[in-house]
C-alpha cells in the first residue's frame, strides 16, 4: 500500500475517534439525558377541562404518540406535552370530544436537536361504548387500550398503530410506513392498509369482511379469524393461522404456497401476492 493511502487512511480514523470521543464527552456532560440537549423543550399540561358529555373523539397531530387508555375514574382526562411552539386545542363540543395540535415551528427548526417526549397526548376515557374514533397523524404514534368504540379510522404516514383489547365495531387503519397491529381486538369489520410496514393481527376477529393490504410488509395473522377475507401484497410474505376452516382462492407468481384444503361450507379466504410466500393453517376452536 502507497504511503500515501495509509496516511489517508489513519487520518479518517483518527477523525473519527476524535469524533466519537467529543460525542461521548458531550453526553456525559448532560448524563445522557437528550432532553437537555433539545432546542425545544415541552413540558407536561393536563388541565384541560371536558365538561360537556361526548359520543365521538378526534384527534388530530403532526407528531407526538397519541395514547387512548382507560380512565381510572367517572371522567375524561386529557393530558398533552407542550412547548413554547407547540400547543393543543382541546374542547367538546356537538357531542365530540376534538384535540387539535398546534405545531408554529418552521422547517428549518426541525433540523437542530429535537427530544420529542414520550407522549404527545394521552386521552384517558371512562367505561363506555363510544360512536367512533377518529385519529389523523403524520409520524406519530398511535395505541388504543381497552376502550370500546362502534367505529375506528385511524391513519399516520410513518407510525405504528396498535389496538389492544378493543371492541372497536368497524375498523380503518391506514399507515405508510409504520407497522399495524390488532392484539385481543373484536370487530365487525376490517379494513388494514400499509406500504411498507408490517400487519399483525393476534387472538382477533372479525364478525364481518376483512380487508388486509401491504405492498412490501408482511402479513401476519395468528389465532385470527373472519368469515370473508381478503389478503393482498406484492413482495411481503403471508403467514396466517385462522380459527375456522375456509375456501381458499391462493395465488403467488413467484413465492411458495402452502394451504391446507378448501372447505365448502367456509367462507372464503383470497390471498394474493406476486413475489411473496404464503403460508396457512388452520386450528379450529374447540365447540
Amino acid at each position: 500500500m502507497k504511503k500515501s493511502k495509509k496516511i489517508v487512511i489513519f487520518s479518517s480514523l483518527g477523525a473519527v475517534l476524535a469524533g466519537l470521543i467529543i460525542v461521548a464527552a458531550i453526553l456525559g456532560s448532560v448524563q445522557f439525558d437528550f432532553g437537555k440537549l433539545s432546542s425545544e423543550h415541552f413540558r407536561t399540561h393536563d388541565a384541560y377541562p371536558v365538561d360537556e358529555p361526548f359520543e365521538k373523539v378526534e384527534v388530530e397531530t403532526i407528531n407526538g404518540d397519541i395514547v387512548i387508555r382507560q380512565s381510572s375514574g367517572k371522567y375524561c382526562k386529557v393530558t398533552c406535552s407542550i412547548s413554547e411552539h407547540v400547543t393543543y386545542d382541546v374542547k367538546s363540543e356537538n357531542g365530540t370530544l376534538k384535540i387539535k395540535q398546534n405545531d408554529s415551528r418552521q422547517w428549518y427548526e426541525h433540523l437542530g436537536v429535537i427530544w420529542e417526549p414520550p407522549y404527545g397526548v394521552v386521552v384517558e376515557l371512562p367505561a363506555k361504548t363510544y360512536e367512533k374514533l377518529s385519529i389523523k397523524t403524520t409520524s406519530g404514534k398511535v395505541w388504543v387500550h381497552n376502550r370500546d368504540f362502534r367505529r375506528a379510522d385511524i391513519s399516520s404516514i410513518s407510525g405504528n398503530i396498535q389496538l389492544l383489547g378493543c371492541s372497536a365495531g368497524r375498523v380503518k387503519t391506514a399507515t405508510t410506513s409504520g407497522d399495524i397491529q390488532l392484539l385481543n381486538t373484536n370487530t365487525t369489520s376490517l379494513e388494514l392498509v400499509t406500504t411498507s410496514g408490517e400487519i399483525w393481527l393476534s387472538d382477533t376477529n372479525s364478525t364481518g369482511t376483512a380487508a388486509i393490504s401491504s405492498v412490501s410488509g408482511d402479513v401476519l395473522l395468528y389465532a385470527f379469524d373472519a368469515p370473508n377475507m381478503k389478503v393482498s401484497t406484492i413482495s411481503g410474505d403471508v403467514d396466517a393461522t385462522l380459527l375456522s376452516g375456509k375456501n381458499f382462492l391462493v395465488q403467488s407468481r413467484s413465492g411458495d404456497v402452502d394451504v391446507p384444503l378448501s372447505d365448502p361450507s367456509g367462507g372464503t379466504c383470497e390471498i394474493t401476492t406476486t413475489s411473496g410466500d404464503i403460508g396457512v393453517s388452520v386450528h379450529q376452536q374447540a365447540q
